[in-house]
C-alpha cells in the first residue's frame, strides 16, 4: 500500500541520517520532516499548522520519530513558515509533505495565493493533495488518529480509497496549477469533514457514517463528496451523488456503486470501467454537448429472483439502470450549471479547441448566462457483463 511505502521511505531516510551523520551538512539534530500542512486565513494573514516528524536517533526508543503539531501566523503564507524558526529548533524539510489541508474561510477568500506559496517552494511536490475542510485546518491537524498511526497516514489512506468507491475526488498542486492557468476551467478536489460522534446521527442524511471515516470514539475525518473551486475561490459542497455524476463524467467512476430498484426489489450494480465522450456542437444557434457514456457492469447484490440467462429480463436492468444514471447525470450538470456556475467538466475550453472562432466571438458572455444556457443530450450504456458465480438469489424463508 502506498501509505506503509511513504512511511517505509520516511523511516529509511531517519536511518540513513543516523548513520551517515549529515544530510547536506544538516546534522540529524537540525532536521524536521513536515508530512502535512494546514493553512488559514485570519483577519490579518495566515496560519500554518505543521505535522512534523523528528527523527530519533538508534537506541532512543525506536528510530521513527515523534509527532509534533505546532502553528505560526504571519502576514503572508511565506511569513508565516519563517516564523516557524522561532518555535522549532530543527531546520524543516517539506520533501516528504503529502497532505495540503485547506479551511473553509481562506478557501472562499480565494487560492491564488496559497497556490502561488506551494508551487514556488522548491521541496513541496506538484503532487501533493490539496483538500478543503468545512472549519479551520488547524483543528484537523490537531486530531488524534484513529486506525492509523499518524493522522497524515489516515488521510491518505482516505484519499486512496477514493478509486473503491467513486464518491470523492482529491486533486493535486499540478492539477490546480493548470486549472488556474485556464480561467474557462474550473476545478474540484476533496471536501474533508469533522463529524462529532455525538452528533453523527444527525448528519445521517448528509453523511455516510460508515463511509470513508476513522472509526473511533473522538471525532471523525471524513472525505466525503469533493469541494467546487470556480475560478480560484470556493464555491460550494457537491454530494456524494453529484460527485459520483462528475466521475463518469469524466471517465473515472469504476467501482461506482449504482442501487437500481427492481421488481419488488433491489439490485447493486458495480461499474467497471468506464469512458465518456464529449462532442460540442450547435443547435438553433445554441451550444448543445452530446454525451456517450459507456462501460460494464456486474450486478453485486440482488435481493430479488432474477434470471441471468433471460437476454431479455438482463436488458431491462441495463434500461433501469442507464436511466437512473442519466437522471443523475442531468440533475448533477444543472448543478454545476446553476448553483455552482463552475464549469469544472471543461466546456468552455473543448468550444476553444473545437470551435475557435465562435468561442472568440463569445467567451466574454460564458460565465454571465451562456454556460448556463448550454444543453447536454446524455445518453448512457452500461451493459451489464458478468452476474456473478450465482445464478438465483440468496434467499431465506420457505
Amino acid at each position: 500500500m502506498k501509505v506503509k511505502k511513504a512511511v517505509k521511505i520516511i523511516s529509511i531516510l531517519c536511518l540513513l541520517l543516523v548513520s551517515t551523520g549529515c544530510w547536506d551538512s544538516i546534522e540529524l539534530d537540525d532536521l524536521g520532516i513536515v508530512v502535512a500542512m494546514g493553512i488559514d486565513k485570519e483577519e490579518e494573514g495566515f496560519t500554518m499548522t505543521l505535522q512534523i516528524i523528528k527523527p530519533q536517533p538508534k537506541g532512543q526508543d525506536g528510530n521513527e520519530g515523534k509527532i509534533w503539531v505546532g502553528a505560526s501566523s504571519g502576514q503572508t503564507l511565506f511569513d508565516a513558515s519563517k516564523n516557524f524558526r522561532a518555535k522549532v529548533p530543527a531546520r524543516l524539510t517539506f520533501m516528504h509533505n503529502q497532505i495540503i489541508i485547506i479551511g473553509e474561510k481562506a478557501a472562499k477568500d480565494g487560492l491564488d495565493d496559497i497556490i502561488d506559496f506551494l508551487s514556488r517552494n522548491r521541496e513541496i511536490r506538484y503532487k501533493s493533495w490539496v483538500i478543503i475542510t468545512q472549519g479551520e485546518a488547524k483543528k484537523v491537524l490537531q486530531l488524534t488518529p484513529g486506525l492509523q498511526p499518524t493522522l497524515f497516514e489516515e488521510i491518505i489512506g482516505l484519499i486512496e480509497n477514493k478509486d473503491e468507491w467513486a464518491k470523492q475526488e482529491t486533486s493535486t498542486i499540478k492539477d490546480f496549477l493548470i486549472s488556474f492557468s485556464n480561467p474557462y476551467k474550473d476545478i474540484v478536489t476533496a471536501r474533508l469533514i469533522l463529524v462529532d460522534p455525538e452528533v453523527m446521527g444527525s448528519q445521517q442524511e448528509e453523511v455516510d457514517q460508515m463511509s470513508s471515516a476513522t472509526v473511533t470514539m473522538q471525532k471523525k475525518i471524513i472525505l466525503d463528496g469533493a469541494s467546487v473551486i470556480k475560478g480560484s475561490k470556493l464555491s460550494g459542497w457537491m454530494t456524494k451523488t453529484e460527485t459520483r455524476s462528475y466521475l463518469f463524467l469524466k471517465g473515472k467512476a469504476s467501482e461506482a456503486i449504482i442501487v437500481v430498484p427492481y421488481k419488488d426489489g433491489e439490485i447493486s450494480v458495480e461499474i467497471g470501467e468506464v469512458k465518456s465522450k464529449f462532442t460540442p456542437k450547435f443547435k438553433k444557434g445554441k451550444p448543445l454537448v452530446e454525451v456517450e457514456i459507456k462501460g460494464l457492469g456486474r450486478i453485486g447484490e440482488t435481493n430479488v429472483p432474477l434470471d441471468f440467462f433471460d437476454i431479455y429480463e438482463i436488458s431491462k436492468v441495463e434500461k433501469i439502470l442507464n436511466q437512473r444514471i442519466e437522471g443523475e447525470l442531468k440533475n448533477s450538470i444543472e448543478k454545476f450549471q446553476g448553483q455552482y456556475n463552475a464549469d469544472i467538466l471543461g466546456i468552455g475550453d473543448m468550444y476553444f479547441r473545437s470551435h475557435t472562432s465562435w468561442w472568440g466571438k463569445n467567451q466574454h458572455k460564458w460565465f454571465k448566462g451562456l454556460y448556463q444556457e448550454v444543453i447536454f443530450d446524455i445518453k448512457v450504456d452500461i451493459k451489464i457483463d458478468n452476474s456473478g458465480f450465482l445464478i438465483q438469489p440468496v434467499l431465506g424463508g420457505n
